[in-house]
């Protein structure tokens, strides 16, 4: 199909997914002012400083979703609080059960609580018979 566009719809996917995850990487300019705000009157400033590195490395670790956010966004679909996991046994008391997976869901903004709930229900028991 010929376009009078430069791009097609999976570009403008593309790059609004490195924008948002650019946004991401942006943080470090707003990490202490905002532990300022929420704690400031509450921490001194070793402790600022300490819960400012503990917040950057959250972010660090935190994996970039940037591309499944917008495919989400286009698509109209919206995420949901359910979400499903199965888990690793640790290796002793001091070494706890691990997530192995985790799924999160995204719903049609039209999908009432009670079917949401319903297919999380549905497909954590179909997924549990099988494993």
């Amino acid at each position: 199909m010929t376009t009078d566009r430069p791009y097609t719809d999976e570009d403008l996917r593309a790059h609004a997914a490195r924008v948002h995850a650019g946004a991401a990487n942006d943080a470090d300019n707003r990490i202490r002012p905002s532990v300022q705000r929420q704690w400031g009157s509450e921490l001194e400033a070793d402790q600022i400083d300490e819960v400012c590195d503990e917040v950057t490395s959250l972010l660090d670790r935190a994996a970039n979703l940037s591309r499944w956010a917008v495919n989400l966004g286009a698509d109209g679909l919206e995420p949901d609080e359910h979400t499903f996991q199965l888990g690793m046994q640790g290796t002793g008391p001091d070494d706890p059960e691990q997530p192995f997976v985790r799924l999160h869901f995204a719903f049609h903004p039209d999908a009432a609580d009670e079917e949401r709930d319903r297919f999380v229900i549905r497909l954590t028991q179909v997924i549990a018979a099988n494993l």
